[in-house]
């Protein structure tokens, strides 16, 4: 059997000559071939837009206190290069009943902190080198009033210094009818009186923008961090049964978006809970945190299109949350209570293309990454004929000095449901359905944080990361010529490959035909002749300009640019322009459009 790279080469390269196609202008796709069209900025500044889902159930205090501790690492790899970026934040919260939890609300992006701990006791106590509380050591609540003043207006520490006895009256009412002085009266205590009123904090905005934390080109990486630790304080008190995939589906629906942020002024809603987080043309970078599974059935949707009718309900008894994983056995998806990933997947991308007013929404433009525990699903065999309250069917799937976390196999096939290249873990080359890093279980998982930041990065910054046409190597001689110019292709190296990346792993040698990527333009304003305007900027490859294949568009010449190395190591070619300020003169009311052929899968011979 020949390899796909030469199936792929000896296909398109006849594709490309004229005697072999009425129409041999344009790029070419074969059998195992995707064709993607990839948006770029004429000055590098990228756009993305982040949504973090973050579990706000009661044992995730020590998780969100490493995302808060790592968040500036995140934030540096952003910063690598000119990046345009938008930050939101929701929890896993989808129960709008449980009063409990007073601040998140289902779907809804977050920005009062919501320090006050849920009933978790290693989210109270301290604990030792076994993972076991030590009574008394009140660590976790005095770290928790501490980021609660950190996020006031006027920080006053001295005003919440409690001592042990404070901290167990309020915590525990220990001694009966204790008091603090000054704050509650006899056996009148609570844990929210060890906090800040909630009008005490700081105005902070819900969507963190990269823009209003920049001094000229110079991020404020610490003022962002620490609006980002308020943002993220959700606090513990949340539901129990986590539902984050629902919170995603549900935080891009114009419902709450309102519409694009850039959006058609006739067609926003600037006053929708959700606006100001999406951009038309942005890449959507979608972050999951939790320790537990996800458990989106239609009790979870509070949006009643969204709901599958054809699913039953879980019963809410003392075994809810093990009935989650009944549900999710393998085999049993049809008839589940549990509504699949891949539906999941299909609603968040037509709700985000809702939201941005666009029917032309690809996977290119979403990037997915989850930090969860290791996959361990439920076994069929293994599920109990009957309710019996105060027993666990389910058993954690690690365990850490961060406490306990269960399988987060939900989240990693939601992950899996996009393309190689745009979700974080990425697969194991060699062993590609091996399970993804669960990183929660790693107990830091700020290496993570760190690596999603390059992730993100490196598809958001321009980067064309995933196979570009294949070739074997410098003796290929099967690439098609150059589409309009008849110039020969090359087999060239992809840039960064062969090399150690970013994860300590060897990258192998990859090489791509120069031919089978184009850099286009398009015309966007209006009463403009795109023909006069593309002909005037002396840009356009002769004989591209208003192609059928692309009204109001040309080829960009390649004398005017070079494809660089990605940042961040990884290996993809970026757009640098022979002079950034011409372009800009030359090409400015345009819209620039890099289209590449990738290859997918081994083709049928």
């Amino acid at each position: 059997m020949k390899s796909l790279k030469h199936v792929l080469g000896i296909a398109l390269a006849c594709a490309a000559l004229t005697g072999c196609n009425s129409h041999p202008v344009s790029l070419s796709t074969a059998t195992g071939s995707v064709e993607y069209q990839q948006k770029t900025s004429i000055d590098g500044s990228q756009k993305v837009d982040i949504l973090w889902v973050v579990d706000n159930s009661g044992s995730m205090c020590q998780e969100q206190k490493v995302l808060r501790d790592n968040f500036a690492k995140f934030i540096d790899e952003l910063n690598q290069t000119n990046l345009d970026f938008h930050i939101g934040l929701t929890t896993t919260d989808m129960n709008p009943a449980y009063a409990l939890e007073p601040v998140s609300q289902p779907g809804l992006l977050q920005s009062t902190p919501q320090p006050i701990p849920g009933f978790d006791q290693s989210c109270l106590n301290a604990v030792n080198a076994n993972g076991q509380i030590i009574p008394g050591d009140w660590g976790p609540v005095r770290a928790a009033v501490q980021q609660a003043v950190d996020c006031m207006a006027t920080p006053n520490a001295s005003a919440f210094d409690w001592s042990d006895a404070d901290i167990s009256c309020a915590m525990d009412g220990v001694p009966a009818n204790c008091s603090i002085a000054g704050v509650c009266a006899a056996g009148a205590c609570d844990r929210e009186d060890l906090f800040p009123s909630p009008s005490d904090y700081r105005s902070i905005p819900k969507v963190l923008r990269s823009a209003d934390y920049k001094n000229g080109n110079v991020l404020d990486v610490a003022r962002l961090t620490a609006d980002f630790a308020c943002v993220s304080l959700v606090g513990t008190r949340g539901y129990g049964i986590e539902t984050g995939l629902a919170a995603a589906v549900e935080a891009v629906s114009p419902i709450n978006t309102g519409g694009a942020e850039d959006g058609d002024v006739t067609m926003i809603d600037p006053s929708a809970p959700n606006h100001g987080l999406i951009r038309k043309d942005a890449t959507f970078a979608l972050i999951f945190v939790s320790d537990e599974n996800d458990c989106t059935t239609n009790a979870s949707l509070t949006i009643a299109e969204l709901k599958d009718p054809t699913r039953a309900e879980i019963p809410i008894d003392a075994c809810a949350a093990d009935r989650c994983e009944w549900e999710n056995v393998e085999g049993k998806e049809g008839t589940s209570a549990l509504i699949p990933v891949e539906r999941l997947k299909e609603q968040m991308i037509a709700n985000l293309a809702a939201t941005k007013g666009r029917d032309d929404l690809g996977e290119a433009e979403i990037l997915v990454a989850s930090i969860h525990g290791n996959s361990k699903r439920f076994k069929a065999a293994d599920v109990p004929t009957s309710c019996e309250p105060n027993t666990q069917s389910v058993s954690p799937s690690c365990a850490s000095l961060n406490g306990v976390a269960y399988s987060g196999d939900r989240y990693e096939r939601f992950l899996r449901t996009f393309p190689v290249g745009n979700y974080y873990p990425e697969p194991v080359a060699t062993a590609p359905d091996t399970a993804l890093t669960g990183w929660l279980c790693n107990g830091d998982f700020g290496p993570a944080l760190e690596a999603i930041g390059k992730f993100i990065n490196r598809d958001s910054g321009g980067c064309v990361s995933r196979d570009i046409m294949p070739c074997e190597g410098p003796d290929d001689t099967s690439c098609p010529s150059f589409p309009y110019t008849g110039a020969a292709g090359a087999c060239e190296q992809m840039f960064n490959t062969g090399i150690m990346g970013p994860s300590g792993n060897f990258v192998e040698p990859q090489y791509y035909c120069n031919s089978g990527i184009q850099l286009r333009a398009k015309v966007t304003g209006t009463n403009v002749d795109p023909v006069a305007k593309l002909t005037a900027s002396n840009y356009c490859v002769d004989g591209s300009i208003g192609d059928r294949t692309f009204p109001d568009g040309c080829v960009i010449t390649d004398e005017k640019f070079e494809w660089v190395a990605c940042p961040s190591g990884f290996p993809g070619l970026k757009l640098q322009w022979t002079s950034e300020i011409e372009a800009l003169n030359a090409l400015n009311g345009t819209e620039l459009q890099i289209r590449y052929n990738s290859a997918t899968s081994e083709p049928a011979l």
